[in-house]
């Protein structure tokens, strides 16, 4: 394989990688929001008692 080959190669694995990276962190943040969404319900339906306030101030507009 020549040079070129070679720095193609480890290119489309550096964007293979990102790729990846950039789906994870997609998925972590999907997670964080169902997450807060339902401690801020539960905190609702506690009248305050369990789970969370919704210090954020995005209850409304994000998790209805």
């Amino acid at each position: 394989m020549n040079e070129i080959h070679v720095g193609l190669l480890g290119l489309g694995f550096l964007l293979l990688g990102l790729a990846f990276a950039g789906n994870e962190g997609y998925d972590q943040e999907v997670n964080l929001l169902a997450n807060y969404c339902e401690m801020v319900q539960i905190g609702i339906d506690s009248n305050g008692e369990n789970g969370w306030p919704d210090y954020k101030g995005i209850y409304s507009e994000i998790c209805q």
